[in-house]
Formats: C-alpha cells, structure tokens, sequence
C-alpha cells in the first residue's frame, strides 16, 4: 500500500512541475520583445495538425535571412499567403527553449499590405 502511495505521489509531483514549466514558459513568452520582418521572402509554410485529440493547427513558417522556423496558430496566419515575396509585414518573437533544444520563434500576426 505504500508502494502505491508512492507512485502517486511521484506522479502529482510530475504533474506539478510540467504545469509550473509551462506556467514559466508562457511569462516568459510573454516578457519577449516581438521583432517585424517588413516584406520578407517567405521560404516554406507547412500546416501542422497536432495529436488525434488535442486538434491544434499551426503554420510552420520559414523565411529568408532567418534559420529559425516560425510557428504561428492557425488564428494568427492568413492561409492565403504562400511562399514569395510578401509584401506586409510579420510580427514573431522569440520562443521558449524547452530544455535548450528548440530554437523557434512564435507568429503573433501577420498581415499584407
């Protein structure tokens, strides 16, 4: 019986902390001074769907003079922007690194002229 008590304990605690972290990360997003790009060659938009249960959808955005991918919502992207020239302007910031590993930026808006 302690054994289980245990586990449940460690398990409460694990989820304690991935909410803490994603608490952290959005503060932090948050804090992040955003960056324009003023008619940017866009490089690739590719649609991301995650998970069968979660249903989010996002735009996965590469544009020229930056290596960084950009990942705006779907309510964020006008799906009639394709790769080109666009001429308007978009706003990112930078993301939260999760362990150091990805270096993203996050789509607040996008708009044509």
């Amino acid at each position: 019986m302690a054994k289980g008590r245990g586990i449940l304990a460690a398990a409460y605690f694990a989820i304690f902390c991935f909410i803490g972290l994603e608490v952290y990360a959005n503060k932090w997003e948050e804090r992040q001074q955003s960056t324009t790009f003023v008619n940017p060659t866009i490089l690739s938009v590719d649609e991301h769907v995650y998970g069968p249960h979660l249903n989010i959808r996002t735009f996965r955005v590469g544009v020229e003079g930056d290596s960084r991918s950009i990942d705006f919502p779907a309510e964020n992207w006008d799906e009639n922007i394709r790769e080109g020239k666009l001429e308007g302007r978009m706003e990112v910031r930078p993301s939260f690194r999760y362990f150091g590993i990805l270096d993203e930026l996050d789509g607040l808006s996008v708009s044509r002229k």
